[in-house]
């Protein structure tokens, strides 16, 4: 049986919530782990890692739901003869990650969307005047290099899920969160910084 060695892989980035799809050969995965960062100029947030041991692929997958990490594991086999993998977010149970044959990936993504749509809409804030004057403050502490992690880190991205804000650092993955309200609107132009621990 003949083996496809060319593969498309696809999710939505958690950092700046754009769609990254990519086609790749099976040779890119066979030397360990391999990261995928998001596509989109201005992000580059590492999304995606796959890691192939022996018989199986171990794959990880920053969530645009949750914003939590999660990690699945296939068997080699299946990730190579099946038309199209995907993974959901455990918690919503909606789908994050496809892998597989072009066209069943951009199928499967295509309906996947739609769910994505739908779960997204209520995670809007209800007050969407104080989410803009909470984004306008932290951007711009942001700017001038106060917003950091304890790990020394000044790369954190942030965005609005649900009625929260959430940050995380991309270097040793740490996650604040800061809801959405008129409190944490006051905390924030009372701050000087913003620091995860």
């Amino acid at each position: 049986m003949l083996i496809n060695l060319n593969k498309k892989i696809a999710f939505i980035c958690p950092f700046c919530s754009e769609i990254n799809s990519e086609e790749l050969s099976l040779f890119k995965l066979s030397g360990g782990r391999t990261g995928f960062d998001c596509m989109h100029r201005g992000c580059g947030e590492e999304c995606v890692c796959i890691e192939h041991k022996k018989d199986k692929y171990r794959i990880q997958v920053e969530c645009p739901i949750c914003a939590d990490l999660h990690t699945f594991t296939i068997s080699a086999d299946a990730f190579l003869n099946k038309p199209v993998t995907i993974f959901k977010c455990p918690v919503s149970d909606i789908d994050i990650f496809y892998a597989g044959e072009g066209e069943a990936v951009d199928k499967a993504l295509n309906s996947g969307l739609e769910q994505y749509s739908d779960m997204i809409m209520p995670f809007f804030p209800d007050d969407i005047d104080i989410l803009s004057q909470m984004l306008e403050v932290i951007e711009r502490l942001s700017g001038s290099g106060d917003v950091s992690c304890s790990c020394g880190n000044e790369h954190i991205s942030f965005k609005p899920i649900s009625n929260y804000i959430v940050f995380a650092c991309s270097k040793c993955g740490r996650k604040k969160t800061i809801e959405i309200c008129e409190d944490s609107l006051a905390a924030l132009l009372n701050a000087s910084a913003i620091i995860l621990k």
